[in-house]
């Protein structure tokens, strides 16, 4: 099969494009003219230089696709300036949407996010039939993927697209060459003192998350948001194993709410929109962020890889690459 992957060259699409390649796939990656493609060196498959925005370089891209797993999007920007998020990660997605209908794409998996689902705790974790819980909260970039998420639904109900929406919670692996969610990993190893915010999440092998979008292009199901999981960690609990996967011991110092809360205010304070450590980031970031994604196991079999492992690859990739110095 020839599917078209967007967001190729980052942390999900690196591993969705290998994951095709082993199910003997055709992967087609669409990427724009100064994206960096270091970690897409030397596999054998087609790139498409465009744009989420650009409908004509969209529409060579799906030439001869027959499905497409968009994994683009736009997750922070200097400016925290809604319109960016709007333009990529809703006009984008509404674009590739009405192109894939009108070209006859068979499949289409949507990449969300947990964010769009309401959280739980450890004891009584965020499931699919949660609402969304956050949009009061400002954060531009959930609150465009779940506008995002309702409009592949609505798609779906009066367009019929075959859709899927597969909603991984944080992704942890190698080749995360921005980093993206590896910037935990960086902020845990630039200091033997580490700041451990209040609350956790949960971490996900970002291979499991990509062997999910590749066996959802077979999927008789449409119309469905499934969570991908891996293991509810406090962030204690999350740097704790990266400090037992290297011989340097970093001091953990638990940061309270109250002042986590505080530094994030004052921090907006001086800087404005241009913060990204704000309010909402911290509300975001410092509550419990637990799911459990069930229905997705039983749904496409897999096994969940354990969370150290990803660490681990992530963590030696990173020093491989020297893109990162544990001090």
């Amino acid at each position: 099969m020839r599917v078209l992957v967007t967001g190729a060259a980052g942390l999900l699409g690196r591993h969705i494009v290998s994951v095709l390649l082993e199910k003997g796939h055709f992967p087609v990656a669409l990427v724009r003219e100064t994206t960096n493609l270091e970690t897409l060196e030397g596999l054998p498959i087609t790139f498409a230089y465009g744009t989420l925005e650009d409908k004509e370089s969209l529409a060579l891209a799906l030439n001869d696709c027959e499905a497409v797993i968009h994994a683009a999007s736009i997750h922070s920007h200097p400016s925290n300036d809604y319109a960016v998020f709007d333009q990529i990660n809703i006009i984008g997605t509404e674009n590739l949407v009405e192109l894939s209908l009108k070209y006859g794409i068979k499949k289409f998996i949507y990449v969300g996010t947990a964010g769009t689902i309401a959280p739980g705790s450890k004891d009584n974790p965020g499931v699919e039939l949660d609402d969304f819980d956050s949009f009061h909260l400002g954060s531009s970039y959930v609150n465009s993927k779940f506008i995002a998420e309702q409009y592949i639904l609505e798609q779906v109900e009066y367009q019929e697209l075959d859709a899927l929406i597969i909603s991984p919670t944080f992704m942890i692996g190698p080749y995360d060459s921005k980093p993206s969610s590896g910037r935990m990993i960086h902020f845990w190893a630039r200091s033997n003192i580490v700041a451990v915010p209040p609350g956790g999440k949960n971490f996900v092998d970002v291979k499991d998350v990509a062997e999910v979008c590749v066996k959802a292009l077979h999927s008789p199901l449409k119309g469905e948001k499934l969570l991908v999981t891996g293991e509810n960690l406090t962030y204690q609990e999350f740097f704790e194993i990266l400090n037992d996967l290297t011989s340097i011991k970093k001091r953990l110092v638990p940061i309270p709410k109250i002042i986590f809360y505080a530094a994030a205010g004052i921090t907006q304070f001086f800087k404005g929109k241009k913060a990204e450590f704000n309010l909402t980031n911290a509300k975001l970031l410092g509550r419990d962020n637990y799911y459990e994604g069930q229905r997705a196991l039983e749904v496409f079999d897999y096994q969940r890889s354990p969370v150290k492992e990803a660490a681990k690859q992530a963590l030696d990739w990173f020093i491989e690459n020297n893109k990162l110095k544990v001090k």
